[in-house]
């Protein structure tokens, strides 16, 4: 539902459910809040009738259109080998973006193996990028926000972790997950 929200943001997402689907570990309240945390607009109880279908288009086709948000931009700088000074001009990059627009600039440290920009800044952060991983389900901004570590220059960041171990919890879908909330959080 994120993603479609991302990449379609006029388009609704309506979730079906039965409730003996709900009869599980989770209550229904739970499966709500985290649906709606996921952008799932709206609900409609299995079998669906066609009043409720036509009460849910009607909210739907009458409503007024979410203003469209603009979405953070995404730099980096990438190199096939260490040294090449990637860490030093993505520091000093996103520390002069931050001093131009405090607390709007986040910094996710890729190179997992050195955690190198997080020691730039004179950093030792509690959190890091392998923190969100695990708690991709519930996953948001507002998350996102509270993981990642504030400098004194404006700048957030979601630092390496300490230990090139722990590297092996980030993959694709985390790190696509953690830019995407990145844009629209920052």
């Amino acid at each position: 539902a994120e993603e479609v929200s991302v990449a379609s943001p006029e388009s609704v997402v309506v979730a079906t459910f039965r409730n003996e689907d709900l009869l599980g570990s989770a209550s229904e309240s739970q499966v709500i809040i985290d649906a709606m945390r996921v952008r799932v607009a709206d609900f409609l109880r299995r079998p669906l009738s066609s009043g409720e279908l036509q009460q849910l288009l009607d909210r739907i086709l009458t409503a007024v259109p979410r203003a469209r948000r603009d979405l953070g931009k995404v730099v980096s700088f990438v190199s096939n080998k260490g040294g090449a000074g990637k860490s030093t001009v993505s520091v000093s990059t996103a520390v002069a973006l931050a001093q131009r627009h405090p607390d709007e600039v986040l910094l996710v440290a890729t190179s997992l193996q050195l955690g190198v920009p997080a020691m730039m800044l004179d950093l030792v952060p509690k959190t890091n990028i392998v923190d969100p991983i695990p708690e991709s389900h519930r996953l948001d901004e507002t998350l996102l926000r509270q993981i990642a570590v504030p400098t004194e220059f404006g700048l957030h960041v979601l630092a390496a972790p300490p230990d090139a171990v722990e590297d092996s919890h980030v993959d694709d879908e985390g790190l696509s997950r953690i830019v995407s909330l990145g844009r629209r959080a920052y």
